[in-house]
């Protein structure tokens, strides 16, 4: 800090209570934007916007209709699904869903048609057929025929006829994806208009907001259902905008019970170790007017709160805390060899003016790490990313002005206040020691520990499963798990397959009718398409986590109970065909093939329950199987959720390691703009690189996949091991250009700075530690590896750090 600018800092300090006041008054104008505070559940944010399959997903969505759709289950307990009353009960159920709003159609075993109860012949079902409405229909033969359908079973009704399923189709978010495109294509074709663009932006986020309040609204309505009917039965409900809902409703619950449970552990921690509650009161009050005014910004920019940008608020307690506790230590320090009666303004001025440039680059260097997410194609990522950066500017802002101003305003502690804080952490003593008795032998050591990581670091995973994100015994978990295992299966892939599109023919003779032909697209339908449906689920079906397979093929079995069990030849297939009524082509035909496009899907789910499931190697073999059929690659295609969201993850991590290079050069820009130093400012990267290192083997060891939240964490343990690297090193070299030797300065770093950050980590880890009760399984690993990351950091810095500068520096 030049000479003006510290003039100038300073003269704004000297009135404490006008500093107050402003803050005061910010405090009330944030407090008026929190109320519109809004929190993302909507699926169309988990993508990569930049992922090639997006353009053949919104393709497919076009052509054939998309996920978004509710599956509820019903099995009831007390009596046999088939019976007339549970019947009853189903059409109840169904029509109380198809009656909420945002619901487009509810399909159930009561619409499915009946072909075998009794037997109708095909150039019957033009009048109609019967189904399970019907009261004249033969239950126990209802229940044969759908239990053995290759379509119905594990669709509508499980395989052992106990439970039956309804698929909620959802009404489209026709606005939101007409304005999605419109942005795509504009960005696309490079548009100058960047006004046009910002706009743009902004409608689409407002209509992600709108839908996602909506899906909630029709969640909460579907779970009252559930309620409602769950007296003598098992009913659940599913689907991908169920499971998306139940987590962002996980992560806010979590956010708000565990946010207040560590911000009083932190109180009473923080009291223990300064042994007074008056500072432990100062770090958390700057700590909270930060989170007060991050989140009023965030509302008042627009962006929501998401899953993963939800956890912003315990991370600014983390860093305030950090900035909060130098300042108190140093302060503290500054009074035990104060004379006495030093003036309490003078040594907070002191404290500031020393620990002003380290704060400062603590949070450029910090807010660099999350800068890297900002290169993210995932949208919630970005967000986080530039959530953490704002908030990290507030809490900077607010430790320089608002604990000066109130430190002053209500004093401090007694000039010499002996306690815990003035001890030196035993492990701290015995850190010091190691790396100063065993310099070379710490740093031998953390080469092979680097070495051990980047082994480990090649076990990673990114294949996340979303059962995986709820703990064993909750409702969501318990419904994934039984539509998983009942009904072929949660999240879907599909395959869509290239011929040659329908061409208009005249045909002059018709084998089964000598009426107008209304559908010649019939003709396109032929036996190769068939057997090439047949023969990829076929292989497919055998492979571990493939559940419910779905295409032309299947209903080419479904025709087979008309023609002696043996597969249509092409004229018998377009004949059947042609003898669907418009109504069972549209629901049977249409989302499986168009004939106009020459396409052909082949709809699969997954099953998440099943281990040994692997997405990569699922799409590998699709691609195996096609070619050896004669398929050409650029003929295939694999898309749908389930590809989407490995996609997004496999992205997530890769920009993520890529960007680190980007990060760690910038951080160390910043340590020799501070240090004025190479060497010290290599010191100081050194345990980064460490601490970065062992945080990914210790993941890849334990098998811990790289999810939305996980991969969040890299960039936090470079914002938190940086933090600590930087007070220890400012420190040092303000002792060593005062004149005393390396190792009584690296003491008094170690003493006073180490104090410092045991008292900060140690504070935070128990706070973090809360999460461990959490539900939400993203939530829990963050908070248990946070704690550990938190350990690790200072583990490394208070041992690499003494031992760098006792083998390098001179």
């Amino acid at each position: 800090m030049t000479n003006l600018l510290r003039q100038i800092y300073l003269a704004a300090l000297s009135v404490p209570f006008l500093v107050l006041v402003l803050i005061v008054v910010g405090v009330v104008a944030a407090a008026l934007h929190v109320p519109k505070l809004s929190f993302n559940a909507s699926t169309t944010d988990l993508i990569a916007e930049n992922d090639p399959a997006l353009a053949s997903y919104q393709a497919a969505v076009a052509q054939f209709g998309g996920d978004e759709f509710i599956v509820l289950t019903y099995e009831p307990t007390g009596e046999s699904l088939f019976a007339r009353s549970t019947l009853t009960k189903i059409e109840e159920i169904q029509r109380r869903v198809a009656d909420l709003p945002g619901v487009a159609s509810v399909t159930s075993i009561l619409d499915a048609p009946l072909l075998q109860s009794p037997p109708v012949a095909l150039s019957d079902l033009a009048e109609g057929f019967n189904t399970l409405r019907d009261p004249a229909a033969d239950l126990e033969m209802a229940r044969t025929e759908l239990t053995e359908s290759p379509l119905y079973r594990e669709l509508l009704v499980s395989a052992d006829g106990n439970a039956a399923a309804m698929r909620i189709q959802l009404v489209p978010a026709t606005a939101l994806q007409e304005l999605t495109e419109e942005l795509g294509a504009r960005k696309a074709l490079g548009s100058s208009d960047q006004q046009m663009i910002r706009h743009l932006e902004e409608s689409v986020r407002v209509a992600r907001n709108e839908n996602a309040a909506e899906m909630a609204t029709l969640i909460a309505q579907l779970r009252s259902i559930q309620a409602d009917f769950s007296d003598g039965a098992i009913v659940h409900v599913s689907g991908v905008p169920a499971i998306a809902t139940d987590m962002a409703r996980y992560a806010q619950r979590d956010t708000i019970i565990f946010g207040v449970t560590a911000v009083v552990l932190v109180f009473l921690c923080l009291s223990f170790f300064f042994g007074h509650w008056r500072w432990a009161a100062m770090c958390l009050s700057t700590a909270l007017l930060g989170v007060l005014f991050s989140l009023a910004l965030v509302a008042l920019l627009g962006r929501p709160l998401t899953v993963i940008s939800g956890s912003f608020v315990s991370l600014i307690i983390i860093f305030s805390t950090g900035f909060s506790v130098h300042l108190v230590v140093r302060f503290r320090e500054l009074s035990n060899h104060a004379s006495k009666g030093k003036d309490t303004r003078v040594l907070t001025d002191q404290t500031m003016v020393d620990k002003f440039a380290p704060c400062l680059f603590t949070a450029l260097t910090t807010s660099a790490a999350f800068a890297a997410l900002l290169l993210s194609d995932v949208l919630p990522i970005r967000e986080f990313g530039l959530i953490m950066c704002l908030a990290i500017a507030i809490t900077f802002v607010l430790n320089v002005t608002f604990f000066p101003a109130a430190l002053k305003r209500f004093g401090g502690a007694p000039a010499r206040t002996p306690h815990t804080v003035a001890k030196r952490p035993a492990i701290s003593r015995s850190l010091l020691w190691m790396g100063r008795k065993m310099s070379w032998g710490v740093v031998a050591l953390a080469v092979l520990g680097v070495a051990a990581s980047v082994y480990g670091a090649q076990k990673l995973s990114w294949d996340s499963r979303l059962i995986d994100y709820f703990r064993d015994g909750t409702d969501v978990k318990s419904s994934l798990a039984y539509i998983d295992e009942r009904f072929g299966g949660t999240t879907s892939i599909d395959i869509l397959i290239n011929f040659a599109p329908y061409e208009e023919v005249e045909v002059t003779d018709d084998f089964f009718t000598d009426t107008t032909d209304t559908y010649p697209q019939r003709y396109w339908y032929t036996d190769d398409k068939v057997a090439v449906a047949r023969q990829i689920g076929e292989a497919l079906a055998q492979r571990p986590g493939v559940g419910k397979i779905i295409s032309i093929a299947t209903l080419d079995a479904v025709a087979q109970t008309f023609n002696d069990g043996q597969s249509l030849n092409s004229l018998q297939l377009a004949g059947v065909v042609g003898q669907l009524p418009p109504s069972l082509r549209e629901e049977l035909l249409a989302p499986f093939a168009s004939p106009e496009a020459g396409l052909l899907r082949i709809s699969l789910r997954i099953q998440e329950t099943e281990p040994g499931f692997d997405r990569n190697d699922l799409i590998a073999a699709i691609y195996d199987e096609a070619t050896e059929l004669g398929l050409a690659p650029s003929d295939v295609t694999v898309t749908g959720v389930g590809v989407l969201f490995g996609n997004m993850l496999e992205s997530l991590v890769r920009s993520q390691l890529t960007t680190f290079l980007g990060v760690f050069g910038l951080t160390f820009s910043l340590f020799l703009i501070l240090l004025r130093s190479f060497r010290i400012a290599v010191i100081g990267i050194i345990p980064n690189i460490v601490a970065v290192a062992a945080f990914l083997g210790t993941m890849g060891y334990f098998g811990i996949v790289f999810d939305l939240m996980t991969v969040t964490i890299t960039s936090i343990v470079v914002g938190i091991g940086v933090d600590n690297a930087i007070h220890y090193l400012h420190r040092y070299r303000l002792e060593r250009r005062g004149g005393n030797p390396k190792a009584d300065a690296v003491r008094a770093a170690q003493d006073n700075v180490g104090r410092a950050l045991f008292i900060t980590t140690l504070t935070t880890a128990i706070g973090f530690s809360v999460l461990l009760a959490s539900t939400f399984t993203p939530t829990l690993y963050f908070g248990s590896l946070m704690a550990a990351a938190l350990l690790g950091s200072l583990a490394i810095n208070l041992t690499l750090l003494p031992a760098l500068i006792h083998a390098l520096d001179k």
